[in-house]
């Protein structure tokens, strides 16, 4: 087999694997755009946006990880025993493991304060947003009736 058939066998299963890739990493918004609700704003309108950014965030999070990891590696295996090789691809995985330390401890913040408006029932960072969000519009609907804030589109 000829380098050029490798290579043309290799593109074409990352075009395919690109292209078919069976994992959608969104979130089910329903925003109305038309009708009644159409003209009032309402919280989800901006939860949405920013939990789908979260999701895509999240992916691309792993693959610069699994990438700085890959890459340090590769600087371990061609240093050849130098020094300052070794000591320069130590440095990339611990920024590629403080780089995941911050991302995981964003969520863990998110399921501290999932925890304390008492929210256990949630499957995906998307869901979470969303159950916050309805704690949320249960507190702003429960305290309208009691002189509290009013919301007019919960």
């Amino acid at each position: 087999m000829t380098i050029l058939n490798k290579k043309l066998i290799s593109l074409i299963i990352l075009i395919t694997t690109l292209f078919f890739y069976n994992v959608a990493f969104a979130l089910d918004c329903d925003i109305p755009v038309t009708g009644e609700d159409a003209a009032a704003p309402n919280i989800t309108q901006i939860v949405c946006p920013f939990a789908r950014i979260l999701n895509l965030m999240v992916l691309v999070v792993g693959v610069v990880f699994v990438i700085m990891g890959l890459y340090g590696a590769i600087k371990i295996a061609t240093s050849w025993g130098d020094p300052k090789g070794l000591q320069l691809s130590q440095q990339t995985w611990t920024h590629a493991i403080a780089g995941l330390a911050i991302v995981l401890g964003f969520f863990a913040i998110i399921l501290i304060i999932l925890n304390i408006l008492g929210i256990t029932d949630y499957q995906s960072p998307g869901d979470a947003f969303e159950k916050i969000m309805e704690e949320i519009k249960k507190f702003f609907t429960e305290t309208s009736g009691t002189g509290g804030p009013v919301i007019t589109n919960p």
